[in-house]
């Protein structure tokens, strides 16, 4: 099989921790000249590709486009172009691009979140952009902030696999303490590709590494402390514009014990619930079997 790479995409956005991808993306052609595109992701976490082409000759193709696919770290097969019958093998123009997160979520509004915080503490809310001396680039919009109780600890909010930031140094500071301290991010991909982002983690005091799963209720990290001294986080939901380099915010709803998941609104206080039912919904049964010892 001959081997041609199409396309190498060279630039991570900084904002993310990157200087560049480890996405490469290859066409293959088969013994009957069908042409077999490919992408391989070399991160050690999933990331979104789309595929458009800009013209197509000697081939059948009846994939809708733009392709949008989640590449699992390693190698996955896009899709395959067809050479017409007594055709040379197929000429394509392949533009791709590549997202941290999904850039066509199919968004369940009410999905219940956890409250990222202790089983059985009391968090009180409040929105980011009013923490005193401290810039978040967020606005109130788009994150929810929670004052955590004595043990510091971050928890999951939702199922899904760490996509970066670990060990993360931002420079989003202290305005008296410019270019003294920053944040430390934590980013997990969902299963619907959105991505839940926990802000103001302790440098080196995260638990969880790059492509590790985890499951909600699973403690993350050590929050950072305010200049009052009191522990906190901040967290947002997004996905990827598919037309801009920019990140699209999700106003996530949380269980907080009542029927109905409700969007949490400062300056109120809530008490933090765990139930089994919600740990283990979007878990597959091997998954069920893996994390929480379950055979159904």
């Amino acid at each position: 099989m001959k081997q041609f790479v199409l396309l190498f995409l060279l630039v991570f956005s900084t904002s993310y921790g990157f200087s560049q991808s480890s996405i490469n993306v290859a066409c293959n052609y088969d013994a009957v000249g069908d042409a077999h595109i490919l992408a391989t992701n070399y991160l050690p976490f999933p990331a979104y590709v789309s595929v458009d082409l800009s013209f197509i000759e000697n081939a059948a193709f009846n994939e809708s486009l733009p392709f949008i696919k989640r590449l699992e770290p390693g190698e996955t097969e896009l899709f395959v172009v067809r050479r017409e019958l007594n055709m040379p093998s197929p000429r394509l123009g392949l533009d791709f691009k590549w997202y941290p997160a999904n850039p066509k979520p199919e968004i369940d509004s009410k999905f219940p979140y956890l409250i990222p915080a202790g089983k059985g503490s009391t968090v009180k809310v409040f929105y980011p952009s009013e923490k005193e001396g401290q810039v978040f680039g967020l606005r109130p919009e788009d994150a929810i902030a929670f004052w955590l109780p004595l043990n510091d600890t971050v928890y999951a909010s939702r199922l899904g696999v760490v996509a970066g930031g670990v060990n993360e140094f931002i420079n989003t500071v202290s305005q008296k303490e410019k270019g003294k301290r920053g944040q430390n991010v934590v980013r997990v991909m969902f299963k619907d590709g959105l991505v839940g982002e926990y802000r103001n983690l302790s440098l080196n005091k995260i638990f969880v590494g790059n492509g590790e799963t985890v499951i909600p209720g699973q403690p993350l990290g050590i929050a950072e402390k305010g200049a009052d001294g009191e522990s906190f986080v901040v967290f947002s939901v997004f996905y990827s514009s598919f037309s801009s380099d920019r990140m699209e915010y999700v106003r996530p709803m949380f269980y907080t014990g009542e029927k109905e998941p409700k969007v949490v609104t400062p300056p109120l206080e809530y008490k933090v619930s765990v139930p089994d039912e919600l740990i283990g919904a979007e878990m597959s049964k091997k998954e069920k079997k893996q994390f929480l010892g379950s055979k159904k």
